[in-house]
């Protein structure tokens, strides 16, 4: 969806996240139970996304999944799309933003915030690979970037 058609995403104010959380460049390794239990401590703000993509005291939430084959090698692919920002770039997985479609039960504890990550990722997933039923993927960390002006304002949830 474009965000000029007012698609509405999930985020959370910059200021809560955790310093960790926001390298200038990097991965930062946490257990999905740590996740969520940080995530049940903040308050889910749903914005426009034509706001949020320029809106730097928000982060907006990017499930994002790295596939891999059963003989260990991870997919690559060079970005199009709708993100005319990240055209000429490789990706390493596949992502997109958490919508409240995906909300089926209200985030603001752990167990909603998860329930919001997975929903996302599942709705990626079978939009990406059309006849995925489930996933078996794990979830790893956190990906995030200030340098450019997407990573400025997203921060990705990555599962293998």
């Amino acid at each position: 969806m474009s965000p000029v058609h007012g698609e509405m995403v999930l985020c959370s104010r910059r200021r809560d996240l955790p310093d960790q959380w926001l390298p200038e460049r990097g991965f930062y390794k946490l257990t999905e139970g740590q996740f969520w239990e940080a995530l049940g401590r903040l308050e889910p703000v749903w914005c426009l996304r034509s706001t949020a993509e320029t809106e730097t005291s928000l982060k907006q939430w990017i499930p994002y999944v790295l596939i891999r084959s059963r003989e260990g090698r991870l997919a690559v692919y060079p970005r199009r799309g709708g993100e005319a920002r990240l055209h000429g770039s490789w990706s390493l997985g596949v992502g997109g933003h958490i919508n409240p479609t995906d909300d089926s039960k209200p985030a603001g504890d752990a167990a909603g915030w998860g329930q919001l990550f997975w929903n996302g990722l599942r709705r990626e997933l079978r939009e990406e690979f059309p006849g995925v039923a489930e996933t078996d993927a794990r979830f790893l960390g956190l990906i995030h970037e200030s340098v450019s002006e997407v990573g400025r304002v997203h921060i990705g949830a990555v599962f293998l």
